[in-house]
C-alpha cells in the first residue's frame, strides 16, 4: 500500500465524470470483455505495483502474462505471479467466455 493515492474507481467498475481528472486520469474499462479463442489486453500500469482480480464467466480459460500461462477458474481469480507494473502490461486470454479485470492503481 505505502504512500500511494489510490484511483477513484477500479478497472472493473463504471467510471464517473465528476471526479475524473483530464490531466492525470486514465479511463480504464476492463469489464465483461468477450473472449472468443483469444483476446490480448494491454493494461497501462500505474506507479504502484498491483495484483489484479480476474473474474471469469467459465472455468478452464487461460491467461498468459510475462511468458507464463495460468489456468483460471469460474469466478474471481487472484494470482500473485501476475503483478502489474508501471508501463504496459500485456495479458493474453485464451478460451471462450467473458473476463473482467479489476485493478486499482495508485500514484505518489
Amino acid at each position: 500500500m505505502g504512500p500511494y493515492k489510490k484511483e477513484v474507481n477500479n478497472t472493473g467498475s463504471d467510471w464517473l465524470w465528476d471526479p475524473f481528472n483530464f490531466e492525470t486520469g486514465i479511463i480504464r474499462n476492463y469489464k465483461n470483455l468477450s473472449v472468443l479463442n483469444s483476446l490480448t489486453v494491454v493494461i497501462e500500469g500505474d506507479m504502484m505495483d498491483t495484483i489484479p482480480v480476474i473474474i471469469c464467466s467459465v472455468s478452464g480459460m487461460k491467461v498468459t502474462y510475462d511468458g507464463a500461462t495460468y489456468t483460471l477458474s469460474k469466478g474471481a481469480n487472484t494470482n500473485n505471479n501476475i503483478v502489474l507494473h508501471s508501463g504496459e502490461n500485456t495479458l493474453v486470454f485464451t478460451g471462450t467466455g467473458t473476463v473482467t479485470i479489476e485493478n486499482t492503481g495508485g500514484r505518489l
